[in-house]
């Protein structure tokens, strides 16, 4: 099977293309905020590049955020239309499920992973998983302080990564691995989970963006 992933909730925008969980090719533009003018022709180039068409790809996957409110918007959208245009079955996958999964890629014995993301304004995304993949938590937006204190609540082995991880280094407990090496996800990540969902037969396909904290945008009036 052949997957499509892209990622643009976090700011930046990363393409790849699987064929099962082996990456071909992938693309990625680390400049901010480029992903709406940016990601239709970088698809078209991942394409061109593989010489393959829409009608060579199985699945299409993206993320649903937490992250950039716009990001998200253009992801979305873009699964959602390409899905609709050529009838090919999207996969919706959160970002904290992202860094759960890169976690487990390098970790075997813990107990809880953490997933932080930066929220910015001395704040943070949060989701806690136990070791069987369980989530112990709903994602919440959590200040750093506030999210350090749910940490210091669990007992055992706990690893955290995402790019708020590193706002919680000065935090003292001896039980807790901090992986500061993949701070944002990335299409290559979403192509190997997509296909780890899809041969488990637990994947989601509903197109609706993870909003945990409301928009700055206000409507005229209110």
């Amino acid at each position: 099977m052949k997957i499509l992933a892209f990622e643009t909730a976090s700011g930046l925008c990363s393409i790849a293309i699987s064929e099962g969980p082996d990456v071909l090719a992938t693309e990625l533009i680390f400049e901010n905020s480029k992903q709406a003018e940016s990601l239709t022709p970088m698809i078209q180039s991942i394409l061109g590049r593989l010489k393959m068409n829409f009608s060579d790809i199985d699945y299409i996957a993206t993320t649903n955020g937490p992250g950039s409110f716009t990001g998200i918007r253009i992801g979305l959208s873009c699964a959602l239309g390409l899905s609709l245009v050529t009838n090919i079955t999207p996969i919706i996958v959160s970002n904290f499920a992202i860094i759960n999964y890169k976690i487990r890629e390098q970790y075997r014995n813990f107990d809880f992973s953490i997933n932080l993301i930066d929220a910015y304004r001395d704040e943070c995304y949060i989701q806690i998983f136990d070791k069987n993949n369980k989530p112990v938590t709903e994602p919440n937006l959590l200040n750093i302080q506030d999210a350090k204190a749910e940490i210091l609540k669990l007992k055992g082995q706990i690893v955290c990564a995402g790019s708020a991880a590193k706002t919680i280094q000065d935090i003292e407990c001896n039980a807790i691995s901090i992986l500061p090496r993949f701070p944002f996800p990335d299409a290559r990540i979403i192509c190997k989970l997509a296909h780890s969902q899809i041969v488990k037969g637990e994947f989601s396909s509903v197109i609706e963006p993870l909003y945990i904290r409301l928009p700055d945008a206000k409507l005229p009036g209110s």
